[in-house]
This record gives structure tokens, sequence and C-alpha cells, in this order.
């Protein structure tokens, strides 16, 4: 059911904008949480890739490319994704602590809302890795009968995603800046737009079919399987 995955983007979503507006979190303890989801959601990806490939043996993820200094290298798909989101991740962190704990601090002064608060980050990061878990959890149901078309399908989702709030913390932290509680509600709400769309966008049946409506075999969903080994 498509609702069902704009759940988890929902509640992930929900925690700072509850947080904000209902017990007053600082910027900075929303843009580093805003991280830990990029670091949860990624290290959640790369056990659901593994567990798929695991157990349903399909050859694609084993015939995947990246490309490295513009030329294309093969690799698994696991591979390929660990690295595009790892390295995202990383400058992301590096970004969003300059701004966390130099930038915005500097530039309002003793103002509460620029100051990072530990306690607040704790509640917010254990509420977040909780609802990766769930993430998580709701594709195991009949993941051994996917498809490599639909673990593919979410792996680009999930690095465009990546992409698109690593952008947006850019634009994002520089307006924070200069004008923190405004411009975060702002940051807070567009977030989960592009959350909440993409999440519906990617909606995909749970098992992989074999044939089409006419029952001839469809190529994109028949994948050969690797063979385990005893």
């Amino acid at each position: 059911m498509r609702w069902l995955h704009a759940l988890p983007a929902v509640a992930m979503n929900a925690v700072p904008i509850v947080g904000v507006m209902a017990y007053g979190w600082s910027v900075p303890t929303i843009l580093l949480l805003f991280w830990l989801e990029n670091v949860a959601m990624a290290l959640a990806h790369c056990v659901r890739i593994a567990a798929h490939r695991r157990l349903s043996r399909r050859a694609g993820h084993w015939q995947h490319t990246m490309t490295v200094n513009g030329v294309e290298r093969p690799a698994t798909l696991l591979a390929g994704y660990a690295v595009t989101a790892g390295a995202f991740t990383f400058g992301h962190g590096i970004f969003v602590c300059v701004f966390a704990f130099l930038v915005i601090p500097q530039s309002a002064g003793s103002n509460p809302t620029a100051q990072f608060d530990a306690v607040q980050f704790w509640l917010g990061a254990r509420a977040m890795v909780a609802i990766a878990l769930v993430d998580f959890a709701l594709d195991l149901h009949g993941l051994r009968a996917r498809s490599y078309a639909w673990i593919e399908r979410e792996t680009s989702r999930r690095i465009g995603r990546v992409i698109v709030l690593h952008v947006g913390l850019i634009f994002g932290a520089m307006a924070l800046s200069a004008a923190p509680v405004g411009m975060l509600m702002v940051l807070l709400g567009l977030k989960a737009l592009v959350d909440v769309g993409m999440a519906l966008a990617s909606a995909a049946p749970a098992t992989s079919s074999t044939v089409d409506a006419k029952g001839r075999k469809n190529p994109e969903t028949v994948l050969t399987r690797i063979p385990r080994r005893r």
C-alpha cells in the first residue's frame, strides 16, 4: 500500500517539527539530527541491500557498476551505494558541525535557539533510530521474493534523498545563521514535503512478477539467481 511507504517518512519528519514547536529545540540540534537521520537511514539501507542479496541471490547485485574518476568499474550494488552515501554523509557531517558549533552560535550570540543541546539531541536521536528500524522492518516481510528492480529502485531513491537533503542543508544552514527560527520552520516543512513525496513515488509491488498482463515473461524482473555455496 502506497501510504505504508510514507509512514516512516512522516514519523521521521514529525520528530524535529514537534521538537521545535512543542519543546523549543535549538537550530544546531535540529541540524545535527538531520545528519544523524542520514546516517541511520544509510546504514539501514546497507543492511537491507545485504539481506536482499543473501536471501534472493539476484544476479543483478553482482552486475552493478560504479563510476570512479570518469571510468565505469564493476562493483556490487551494496558497494556502490555505501561509497556514494558514505561520501555525502561524511561531507554533510563536517559542514553541519561547522555551522552548528561555530557559525550559528557566533552569529546569534547567547540566544538559546542557537546553542546545541545534548539532551534535546539524544531525545531526537533515539526516536529517529527507532523509526529507521521500523522502516527497515517493514521491508523484511517478503524480502526474499522481491525483485532486483525493486531494490535497485529503492537504492536510487535513497541516494537521491541523501543528495537532496545535503544540498538543502547547505542553503538552509546559511539562511539559518541569519534568521534561525523562521527559516528553520520553512526548512522543516520543505524537507517533510520532499521526503513524503519521494516515499509515495517509490511505492512498488512487494513481490517480483515473472509474467506480464499477457502472460509473457518479463525480463526485467526474472533475473538469474546465483546458486548458494554448499
